[in-house]
């Protein structure tokens, strides 16, 4: 095949022009345009068969076996193409889906893979089809009187809602890695706030202030001032379990135990989880074991849950906000879902760019967008600055995307049956390893077993602290309980 080569897309040289680099004696090699049809009937000997057209040869069609095409992007386009229902496809491995199915069936390990995990995966390999396919329709759920919004759920052909984000990561990468890529936005739900909040013309408050100038600080004090929490933590829950007779806590034992592990749980968290958390928390009071005294994590705590407020101004929220707040919906639900809302309109954007651009975008997982690889006329350098530079322009505000080649971060060991054997062996992390999608559906819906639950991509955490979702002012509107203090001279070193 004569031609050149941009990324990981194939250009054929015409020989009609006078840059063909053959002897003119030369039979030449033609590549395949395109699949038009696929025989409804396997040809003896040959099994299945496929029409199709010649480039550079005058359109001239044949019907071609369909080894002489495994592996070819123009095979791969025909097996993607559109469906009216289902118009979204990804395309993977059947036979390394199968070999994940039986690791979830091996007496040796399926006592090790959690019922959730093994759960998942059987329902992705229930979605694909022979040819390693899975179609889907794209819905959004949280439509709220008339209006569109929210994030976009995945239906497979079963009806099934997010098949394909609710498996484990390394499974997305080992069944689908060698035929996608993905980008990622950076930190989104805290971008988003920050980005909200400069939108409204508000002063900036100590938190963002810190955070644009002196990222780095600002994190390194946060942790620390977890690990000295957890020691005051650890100290208090000894002392209650000195308390406890016989090795069975009463009641309100029960209680002040149960908080203070999810206050220490806390404490774990790296600082983009805290950031995460705090957005989407009930209530500032969930966090009150850290704000008894003046710290950095009060100030986080206090300026987040006064700022989240921005992102129901933002002008692509604001009539989803106003439909979801005139149903009756929480402020800290509207905003929870508000942020899902932006995640989808940055995704979509970045989607319609990447797509006039030659690219073939596909399903969302969350905050990232998927990337069939093989014909993309962008190398891989060039595919997260676009998407970035599309989805600021759409909302207004910098937003990053990172670039993960095969649907893997590049620090991560490369993906194998056995890196994947031994990350589903792995214990769930409630804090990271699954995510709350509760927000993606509506409160009064009862979901499929498949939605709702997945691994290692949403930044909603949901608190386990029992809190009211908002106080409530005299006229019935939700107000946050924080203290918010705006950044008006340069800041004092929180203590």
């Amino acid at each position: 095949m004569v031609g050149h080569e941009r990324g990981l897309a194939q250009q054929d040289a015409d020989p009609d022009l006078p840059s063909w680099p053959l002897p003119s004696d030369a039979a030449p090699t033609y590549a395949v345009d395109c699949v038009l049809a696929e025989s409804p009937r396997t040809t003896r000997g040959q099994g299945r068969s496929f029409h199709v057209r010649w480039a550079n040869h005058g359109g001239e069609t044949t019907w071609e076996p369909l080894a002489s095409l495994l592996g070819s992007p123009v095979l791969d386009r025909w097996f993607l193409r559109r469906s009216p229902s289902h118009p979204f496809a990804l395309l993977g491995s059947a036979s390394r889906l199968q070999e994940v199915s039986n690791l979830t069936l091996s007496p040796a390990r399926a006592h090790n893979i959690h019922n959730l995990r093994a759960h998942n995966i059987h329902n992705l390999r229930a979605a694909m089809d022979a040819d390693g396919v899975i179609r889907f329709a794209r819905q959004y759920p949280n439509t709220t009187g008339g209006v569109v919004g929210g994030r976009a759920t995945f239906r497979d052909t079963r009806n099934k809602g997010n098949t394909f984000l609710s498996c484990a990561p390394c499974v997305r990468a080992y069944v689908f890695g060698e035929w996608y890529d993905e980008v990622d936005m950076s930190r989104a739900h805290v971008t988003h706030v920050f980005g909200c909040w400069a939108l409204s013309g508000r002063p900036h408050t100590i938190t963002l202030s810190r955070f644009l100038t002196d990222q780095a600080d600002l994190e390194t004090e946060m942790t620390d001032t977890l690990a000295r929490a957890r020691q005051g933590l650890l100290a208090r829950l000894a002392r209650i379990s000195q308390q406890v007779l016989f090795g069975v806590p009463d009641p309100i034992q029960a209680q002040r135990i149960a908080l203070i592990k999810v206050s220490l749980s806390k404490t774990y968290l790296k600082p983009k989880n805290v950031f995460s958390s705090v957005i989407n928390c009930k209530s500032p009071s969930s966090w009150d074991d850290f704000r008894r005294e003046p710290n950095v994590i009060k100030q986080v705590v206090d300026d987040l849950c006064c700022m989240r407020e921005a992102v129901l101004m933002h002008p692509l929220c604001v009539t989803f906000a106003n439909a979801l707040l005139a149903s009756g919906c929480s402020r800290r639900r509207a905003i929870s879902l508000s942020l899902g809302h932006l995640d989808d309109q940055a995704l979509q954007a970045s989607s319609a760019h990447l797509d006039r651009a030659g690219c073939s975008p596909s399903v969302t997982v969350n905050d990232s967008l998927t990337i069939y690889r093989r014909d993309s006329p962008l190398t891989p350098t060039e595919l997260a600055p676009a998407a970035s530079v599309a989805a600021s322009s759409a909302l207004g505000y910098s937003i990053t995307f990172s670039y993960l080649p095969g649907l893997r971060k590049p620090s991560e060991p490369p993906i194998s049956l056995q890196v994947v054997a031994d990350e589903l062996d792995s214990p769930l992390d409630e804090n990271s390893d699954i995510s709350d999608e509760s927000d993606d559906e509506s409160e009064d819906e009862s979901e499929d077993e498949s939605e709702g639950e997945s691994e290692g991509e949403s930044e909603d955490e949901s608190d386990d602290a029992p809190s009211d979702d908002t106080d409530t002012d005299d006229d019935g509107n939700g107000t946050s309980d924080c203290n918010c203090l705006l950044y008006t001279s340069p800041s004092p070193r929180d203590s």
